[in-house]
Order: C-alpha cells, then sequence, then structure tokens
C-alpha cells in the first residue's frame, strides 16, 4: 500500500516572511511552482500569519464556479463568512434573500454593492464585467467596514483566466488588480503569471541536497547518506516525490524500486500525480468551466433542466447540450425528469469539496448515502 504521505513541506519560513513583507506592503504577488510543489501549503500558512490584521480571504479556483454569477456569489459568502470568524460553510450565504437580511454586519457601503450583484442577477443578460467588479468591491467595503484591508489569496490562480471567456471581461487580471486590494496568485502556470505587469513574483525552488536530507531523516531516521543522495537523485528536488520516496524507503523499500513502483503500478502515488497532470493540462488546454459548474451542481441536487438551467445562469438548450455531453462519457444519467451522477462515490467527493468538507468531516456522511454508495447504486 501506498503510504500517507506528509503534506508539510521543509521549513520555507524565509520565503514565508518576504512574501508576506511584500504583502504587508500592499504589493500584488505571486508564489509560482510545479504541481504538488507545496504551493496551497504555503499560501495557507500565509494566510494564517496575515488573518488577523486584514480581511484575508482564500480562494481554492479548483473548487469554486467560475461564471461570473456563480463567482460574484461565493466571493460575498465567503467574505462575510471570513468577517464573522467562521470555522464552518454556511450554506445560507449563497442565498441572496439571506444576504441582504446581514446588512447590520456589513456596512452600507458593503450593502449597496451586494445591492448591485442582486439587481445583476435579476436580469436576463447580467452585466458580468459588473458583477465580478461590484463583488470585489463588497470585499473592500466590508473589509473598510471592520477597520482592515483586504487580502486575497487566490490558489491555482490560471483558472482566473477562464473568465476571460465571458461578456465584457477581456483581461480578467487587469480587471483584478485594478481593485483596491492585495491579491496573492498561487499558481503552476508560471509563464502566464510572469506575464502580469507590476506583480512581484516568488518562484518555490526545488530542494536543495540539505533539505531532502532532512526531509528523508524525519520521515526515515535510518536513512544512510546513500539514501538521501539516491531520493536527491530520483526526486530532483521536486518535494511531493521527495516525501513519497521516504516514506517508502522507511517501510525498507530502497528508493530505486520504489520510484518504479510507484510510476508503473496504477496504485502508485506517482502514477496518480501523472493522471492528475495529464487531466490538469488537459483541461487548462480545453476549458471546461460550465462542464464542470454543471456535474457540480447536479451532486449537489438531483435536478430537472429546467431546475439546473436556472441554478448555473444559462439557457435550457445551453444547459441540456452540456448535460448531454455528461451523459455520453457516463458522468450523469437521467432517471425518470431529474439528472444526477452515474457513479454515487464521485458524488459524495463532488459535494464534500464544493461544500469545504475535509477528512474531519466525514461523518457527516449519513447512513442512507453509505448504503447506496456500498450497492453502488
Amino acid at each position: 500500500m501506498t503510504p500517507k504521505i506528509p503534506q508539510a513541506p521543509s521549513d520555507r519560513r524565509e520565503f514565508l516572511s518576504q512574501v508576506v513583507h511584500t504583502l504587508r506592503g500592499g504589493k500584488n504577488s505571486t508564489i509560482l511552482g510545479g504541481l504538488r510543489f507545496g504551493k496551497t501549503f504555503l499560501a495557507k500558512e500565509i494566510q494564517k500569519r496575515l488573518s488577523g490584521e486584514f480581511l484575508t480571504l482564500f480562494l481554492d479556483l479548483d473548487h469554486i464556479a467560475l461564471t461570473p454569477e456563480n463567482f460574484s456569489l461565493e466571493l460575498i459568502a465567503k467574505a462575510i463568512a471570513q468577517g464573522r470568524g467562521a470555522k464552518k460553510a454556511d450554506i445560507r450565504l449563497q442565498d441572496t434573500t439571506y444576504l441582504l437580511s446581514l446588512e447590520k454586519e456589513m456596512g452600507k457601503d458593503a450593502f449597496s454593492h451586494l445591492s448591485s450583484v442582486q439587481n445583476e442577477l435579476q436580469k436576463i443578460k447580467p452585466d458580468q464585467r459588473l458583477l465580478v467588479q461590484s463583488a470585489f468591491s463588497f470585499c473592500v467595503a466590508l473589509a473598510s467596514y471592520l477597520k482592515k484591508k483586504a487580502i486575497v489569496i487566490a490558489d491555482n490562480a490560471e483558472h482566473f483566466l477562464e473568465l476571460n471567456n465571458f461578456s465584457r471581461i477581456d483581461d480578467v487580471f487587469s480587471l483584478l488588480t485594478s481593485q483596491k486590494m492585495t491579491f496573492l496568485f498561487a499558481s503552476s502556470a508560471i509563464l502566464e503569471m510572469k506575464k502580469l505587469g507590476s506583480v512581484e513574483h516568488f518562484l518555490i525552488p526545488a530542494l536543495g541536497e540539505g533539505e531532502v536530507e532532512t526531509l528523508v531523516k524525519r520521515l526515515a531516521p535510518r536513512a544512510e547518506k546513500k539514501d538521501c543522495q539516491e531520493i536527491m537523485r530520483l526526486s530532483r528536488g521536486h518535494p511531493h516525490v521527495a516525501r513519497i520516496l521516504a516514506a517508502k524507503l522507511s517501510q525498507g523499500i530502497a528508493p530505486s524500486r520504489a520510484f518504479a513502483e510507484e510510476i508503473l503500478s496504477r496504485d502508485g502515488a506517482l502514477f496518480r500525480y501523472g493522471e492528475d497532470a495529464f487531466a490538469y493540462y488537459y483541461s487548462r488546454a480545453r476549458g471546461q468551466t460550465l462542464i464542470k459548474l454543471l456535474l457540480r451542481t447536479v451532486a449537489q441536487e438531483e435536478l430537472r433542466l429546467s431546475d439546473l438551467a436556472r441554478k448555473i445562469y444559462r439557457s435550457a438548450p445551453v444547459t441540456k447540450s452540456l448535460l448531454e455531453r455528461l451523459i455520453t462519457v457516463d458522468a450523469i444519467e437521467k432517471r425518470g425528469k431529474v439528472f444526477m451522477v452515474c457513479d454515487p462515490l464521485l458524488g459524495i467527493w463532488l459535494k464534500s469539496v464544493s461544500e469545504g468538507k475535509d477528512v474531519d468531516d466525514i461523518s457527516e456522511i449519513d447512513e442512507r448515502t453509505a448504503q447506496e454508495v456500498a450497492r453502488g447504486s
């Protein structure tokens, strides 16, 4: 079996301090590195350091609907939740009627921007650029009401580019950086991110020999010098690969053999890494924003075509076309008049991810759902 791999990278305190200092100075920044290089860990550490003095919003764009309508609501919901200091997601914050009842928690300026979003969402053809602008203006106004400044930390920030596909949004990063707030973009799209102007770029370096040796000794205390050198050679300083090989070494498996097993076996962590990497680059090249949004929406609730169309703010014909594509690849099926995810386990995963659950929340899966998974129904 593949061992559970610790997530934290080697000590990056100096790196973190440089980024935090730049953000405190109001400079938009990036942290850039390859897949599984520790960007998310570093971004969350930065959020922890800044959350006391700033309204700090962490956005994982892998798990946020990137259509202007849905994104604006999710951003506002996250801002209010962060302003409250909430530990768990509150599904009510996705309801504009409930949001409008919270005027005393946000102040007049923020409420005005929220009202603008609400008004646009009522239109047949909302101004999608205005929706995004109003949502970020809401965050700035809410921070001001709380006597703070706003910082947005966007993980997988390259997905912001998908907003360029929508009406009047032709340069999303110019739209974002024109806001009166500070951004940190974490991304594996290094070349694309480096094109951003007036942004301080921080490239996460590969681990050095000393860092690899420290990591290996922590996971496999009896490791010899030659083992550390071999892991350095095989991983080329990639933190994820080095952790996998070090964990295998702690089980008595030599690095070279572990590397071969993990990359060639379908159950291997490196094989899965390859699959994930392929899917990542494929989705970036093809652009699957609406497909991802629709699949996530269906996982939340079994709905009719007309209800799904309203949920994703698209016409019934467009929604039907998307559903047909998902049905063709066995991702979704129609039972009676409603649509549902074929694989019940996938449905649970999609629902859990969209609600921000983690391992500690697994007990929230009800018994009926667990039985459905067991039956494969």
